[in-house]
């Protein structure tokens, strides 16, 4: 609420200063200076008095006038100097008032500004142009001018002086008179010149006796080769291929297996099979010759014989096939139709069921496990086939079963079977 009243304040006191100073700017215009009785100055004079409606404190110098309500100095007939106006200085704010009530008064007509005369335009001066400087003349540097080397004088062969032979007054003062050669008389001695050397042949030389041959060496008895043996009948150098089969085995479980509606866990029969892979192999004989002493002076022929080729021949399929005996079948049609009212086959042989199929292997475990319903021998066989080898082709290998199965109530076919 404050705030509104004093937001209200503030607008007040500017619309009361704007009418004040509107108020005063219609009486400047309307009365000039005499309008309100105050004389006017004279011409020429270039002062310009305030009036209590003026509200300028601006002075103009000598040969300007003050034109109002822009309170401004203007030359007399001329454009309007921008002189700086002052600052108003920060009065305190005057405490709210009523407001007072404005008379309107009467519009004054608006005085028709002089028109400003355009400044004419400033004529640029031309810039001088840039004398180029001159480019320097590059000095040219001297060329080093190799020095002459003086040249080496050789020096002249010192030529050897002849030794002066001593006079007579010389050989006198040394009191010493040479027979042969010359006197010294600086050594007071006797200097006999050598002669040249003369070339004295070399001996010669006495010749080496030659050398005494050496005796050749007598060749030792050489030892009497023991004779030949000849080989064993029937050991000659000869080759053959050896094939070896594969095989299976089996287990069956459990011992007495029973016919599966009288079996209560539904067990029946399990054969657990092993598979072995066959192999091919290339056999060598061949006779060797072993020494009886050292330096195999005597020695025997000795035939030997071992592979010099082996290839695993390894299992790529095991079938088995069942089927319920002869036997078996006459039984249930004959004795047991007639103790059983209703008593035939059941089961549908033959069948074959595989049990791997594959690369190949060389070492395999199977099971197989089957619920029969007809009591008798189940027999068959399990058949398996190989891959082959470079030796030898693919075989076929037959391995036979038989697995009896038992009836609780035939206990003399169980004793039969036993």
């Amino acid at each position: 609420m404050r705030r509104k009243i004093e937001s209200n304040v503030f607008l007040m006191m500017a619309v009361l200063t704007l009418l004040l100073a509107l108020g005063a700017s219609m009486a400047s215009a309307g009365g000039g200076w005499g309008g309100h009785g105050f004389p006017t100055p004279p011409p020429g004079s270039g002062k310009a008095t305030a009036t209590p409606n003026d509200r300028c404190d601006r002075i103009c110098p000598d040969g300007y006038e003050l034109i109002l309500p822009q309170c401004v100095c203007q030359k007399e007939g001329g454009r309007p100097t921008n002189t700086p106006r002052p600052r108003a200085t920060n009065t305190p704010r005057p405490t709210a008032t009523r407001r007072p009530t404005v008379t309107r008064r009467p519009t004054s007509t608006p005085r028709p500004r002089p028109t400003s005369t355009p400044r004419p335009t400033a004529t640029p001066r031309p810039r001088p142009t840039a004398t180029p400087k001159p480019t320097a003349t590059p000095r040219p540097r001297p060329t080093n001018t190799p020095r002459p080397r003086p040249t080496s004088t050789p020096r002249p062969t010192a030529t050897r002086r002849p030794t002066p032979r001593p006079t007579a007054t010389q050989q006198n003062q040394c009191n010493l008179y040479c027979a042969i050669g010359y006197l010294d008389p600086v050594l007071c001695m006797c200097i006999v010149p050598t002669a040249a050397p003369t070339n004295t042949p070399r001996p010669t030389s006495t010749p080496r006796p030659t050398a005494t041959p050496r005796p050749t060496n007598t060749p030792r008895p050489t030892d009497t080769p023991a004779p030949t043996p000849t080989p064993a009948p029937g050991c000659t150098t000869t080759e053959w291929t050896e094939v070896h089969k594969p095989y299976a085995a089996y287990t069956r479980e459990p011992r007495y297996p029973i016919v599966n509606g009288q079996d209560p866990e539904h067990v029946g029969f399990r054969l657990k099979i092993t598979v072995h892979a066959g192999y091919a192999e290339r056999i060598r004989r061949r006779p060797v010759r072993h020494c009886d002493s050292p330096g195999c002076v005597r020695w025997h022929w000795v035939c030997i014989e071992g592979p010099v080729a082996f290839y695993r021949d390894p299992v790529k399929r095991v079938d088995l096939g069942m089927r319920l005996a002869d036997s078996s079948v006459a039984w249930i049609n004959g004795e047991l139709a007639s103790r059983y009212y209703g008593a035939h086959q059941r089961d549908g042989f033959p069948n074959l069921f595989r049990l791997y199929s594959g690369r190949g292997v060389t070492w395999r475990r199977l099971t197989f496990r089957y619920h029969p319903t007809d009591p008798g021998v189940y027999g068959g066989r399990i058949i398996l086939e190989t891959v082959g080898t470079p030796l030898s082709r693919s075989q076929h290998v037959f391995v036979p079963f038989s697995v009896p199965v038992y009836l609780k109530e035939a206990t003399e076919w169980q004793e039969g079977e036993r």
